[in-house]
């Protein structure tokens, strides 16, 4: 550690994007100094660096590194860049070092003969590795070479490809790895499908926001809050809309929230994805069909012990669920928690989960809130009318018209809303 600083200079962590950068400009410009006289004309140059942290005599819960190749596109160009973050699955430090291995020659390959399509680059790079022995979970392509990527797209892919779990946005745009952002944090986490987002997402965020920050105590700045959507159809390539959900992202950046968009739709699935990261608290915002179609023993299917092993997986660390309430159009009243009716040992697992707090009513929300349905809102802004305005936040009905997002339609011209 002591000649890597003396040698790229000083860094907050060794295993880190920071320091992996500093190591990939510090060998490129001595490279280009050194050669670039004697074989300007007849060589592109790069350098290839990682950065990990494998098993070792002290095991390790996560065996994580950052590996990038910053190299001359034309040769005497100007760099490009190319940084991934990756995670090992092998239980022993060869088989992870051998797994790097594969995958950085696969990475300096695909790199130095980029073609311009990432779908390509991406499944080059998996090769036989990536997924059951590595996850690649951050990528990030700079530079002439990859002046027509969106790294949005590519972050994307990543997850659509099942070579990740999830890719992260922060509200600046900044695509990030999730630990970065969620280590050591209480997290709260809203999840919905966001088309739009609406006042009542808002509403039921704030809320949930206000309960978990007085039940779990602690500084706000250790408090992160997240909005996730998950990919449907995962594994199938072509069936994702990407532009779909960078445009949802977009809108929930413009309301200040960072989203996460993974490929894990089961919850005991997500609280395993957000226990890699943090000990602290963890809250998940749901309404309440979907908590009663979670407590459901159908629900389940992908585990041989069905309810109750989701169940106890899913709260095995300090989880809590806030529920928004649903509007019950036959009373004219709010339905909440103590309106629902479970059978056989749901019953008994609800009954549980209430006596012991992990388990509370969404309270506070403005009553109109319950009767704004995303479905709706969509089928309007769809349909020319200018009705749906009124139900999303200004800055959100802004943006739809102004890229035509989601689908949006203006009013025809004449028409009353025109």
């Amino acid at each position: 550690m002591a000649i890597s600083s003396a040698i790229y200079g000083a860094s907050k962590r060794f295993v880190s994007r920071e320091r992996l950068q500093q190591m990939l400009r510090h060998e490129l410009d001595q490279l280009v100094e050194s050669l670039s006289e004697k074989r300007k004309s007849e060589t592109r140059l790069f350098a290839f660096a990682n950065t990990v942290a494998t098993q070792s005599f002290h095991p390790r819960d996560e065996c994580d590194g950052w590996m990038g190749l910053r190299f001359q596109n034309e040769i005497g160009g100007p760099p490009s860049e190319v940084l991934v973050h990756v995670r090992m699955h092998d239980p022993e430090a060869v088989q992870q070092q051998e797994a790097l291995g594969i995958i950085g020659v696969n990475f300096v390959d695909a790199t130095l003969n980029w073609t311009g399509d990432v779908r390509q680059f991406l499944e080059q790079l998996a090769g036989q590795v990536a997924g059951s022995r590595i996850e690649v979970d951050m990528i990030q392509l700079d530079g002439p070479a990859f002046s027509k990527v969106d790294n949005r797209h590519a972050s994307l892919l990543l997850v659509e490809l099942g070579l990740a779990q999830s890719a992260m946005f922060l509200v600046d745009g900044t695509i990030v790895q999730a630990s970065e952002i969620l280590y050591a944090k209480r997290v709260l986490v809203d999840r919905g499908t966001f088309r739009p987002p609406t006042l009542a997402n808002e509403d039921r965020l704030a809320c949930a926001k206000m309960h978990f920050g007085e039940e779990t105590g602690g500084d706000k700045g250790d408090l992160v809050v997240v909005t996730e959507m998950t990919l449907v159809q995962i594994g199938e390539p072509g069936l994702v809309d990407a532009d779909d959900f960078l445009a949802r992202v977009d809108l929930l950046r413009s309301l200040g929230h960072a989203v996460l968009i993974s490929n894990v739709p089961q919850y005991h699935r997500l609280a395993a994805f957000l226990g890699r990261y943090t000990k602290k608290a963890v809250g998940l915002v749901l309404g309440l069909g979907e908590f009663r179609r979670m407590l459901h023993e159908e629900a389940h299917p992908d585990l041989s012990g069905g309810l109750l092993e989701s169940v106890g997986r899913l709260f095995r660390n300090d989880l809590r669920i806030f529920v928004f309430p649903e509007w019950n159009p036959e009373t004219g009243q709010p339905m909440a928690l103590a309106d629902l009716h479970f059978e056989g040992e749901s019953i008994h697992l609800f009954r549980y989960l209430m006596e012991k707090g992990r388990v509370r009513d969404i309270t506070g929300y403005r009553p109109e809130s319950l009767q704004i349905y995303a479905r709706d809102v969509l089928r309007q802004l769809r349909s020319g009318s200018q009705d749906w305005e009124l139900q999303v936040p200004p800055c959100v009905a802004e943006m739809i018209r102004k890229r035509k997002l989601l689908g949006y339609t203006p009013p025809a011209i004449g028409s009353p809303h025109s």
